[in-house]
């Protein structure tokens, strides 16, 4: 989960401030589960109706997904989750998050609290799902695989030899694969779907190795049919290139994956001239959200990722030289 976390930053640091796109990015907002042991059920509760409070001030759409997710060991994790929950029900909403969080400490008895996370996203009524890979074929091909209706189908491997679509980058042809669950993209095409958005949504994969997770559908705030990212999956230890730097991101735990996140925050921050290359920066979390303080100057994750971390506690941890 952290290392989707953080690539999917990027992503949205990209489509947020670098590039005009129908491409929509996935706000996020996150909390540890470690922080809410000690709080009861009512004062959990209350502090996760005012983190939806938050997180409707940022998301797009009108539905809030809620998932889990694990900072380390990931594929041996069960996530429960919900989908489509109306973003106006926050009382309702935060008791459903709560059952989440307790299902998913039950479900994983071996998991330590402060690895584990409950991640509100957007959700939005799929037209048809899938995934855009250009780490397999890197760097002369991306993929597309596509199944009418929601992800899980395809994502849990229940769809075998998908639809798919293959970009070549040197010519920039588009070609075509029949699957098992054909026709899917020929349903929606010249209606509600515009090819050329199905390009743009592969042409940006192709800037880097990745998978991006997607499910296209209609979102209402921005009153357009558009694809949603929602996820981003890498091969491990693969080099990234973000903002003129070139790394391979490494999380070892929680706290790991939060200081991992500030160093990338202030990366950001200093591309886009927020705060100054030689000052002193930190990542500062509270129940209010994070924000990034170097000098005087005050930047909040949300404007440079609309990605979200709350905690009922202050915490703060110094941002190092990512290498």
């Amino acid at each position: 989960m952290s290392l989707r976390v953080l690539h999917l930053a990027s992503i949205n640091f990209m489509l947020k401030h670098k590039h005009k796109t129908s491409l929509c990015p996935d706000p996020l907002a996150l909390v540890n589960l470690g922080d809410l042991g000690h709080l009861g059920k009512p004062k959990t509760v209350s502090f996760l109706e005012h983190v939806l409070m938050e997180f409707a001030s940022f998301n797009p759409a009108d539905d809030v997904a809620i998932r889990t997710a694990a900072s380390t060991m990931e594929q041996e994790i069960h996530r429960p989750f919900r989908l489509h929950l109306k973003s106006k029900n926050r009382k309702r909403n935060a008791l459903a998050a709560y059952e989440v969080s307790n299902s998913f400490s039950q479900q994983n008895p071996d998991m330590k609290a402060n690895e584990a996370w409950l991640v509100f996203g957007l959700s939005i009524r799929e037209l048809f799902s899938g995934n855009v890979c250009s780490d397999i074929y890197w760097p002369n091909k991306v993929v597309m695989e596509v199944a009418s209706g929601p992800l899980g189908p395809l994502a849990n491997g229940e769809i075998t030899n998908p639809e798919s679509w293959f970009l070549e980058k040197d010519t920039g042809r588009i070609y075509y694969q029949k699957g098992s669950n054909s026709p899917v993209l020929k349903k929606f095409a010249g209606k509600e779907l515009k090819m050329t958005k199905t390009k743009e949504l592969m042409t940006f994969a192709a800037r880097m190795p990745c998978t991006l997770e997607f499910i296209y559908g209609y979102i209402r705030k921005i009153q357009d049919f558009a694809p949603l990212i929602i996820d981003v999956r890498v091969l491990p230890h693969v080099e990234w290139v973000f903002c003129g730097t070139r790394a391979v991101w490494k999380v070892l735990n929680s706290m790991h994956f939060l200081q991992m996140l500030g160093s990338i925050s202030s990366i950001a921050a200093k591309n886009i001239k927020l705060i100054e290359n030689e000052k002193r920066s930190s990542l500062m979390i509270d129940p209010k959200g994070s924000i990034i303080r170097s000098g005087s100057r005050n930047v909040s994750l949300r404007s440079l990722f609309g990605i979200e971390i709350f905690s009922p506690n202050y915490r703060v941890f110094d941002i190092q030289p990512l290498l």
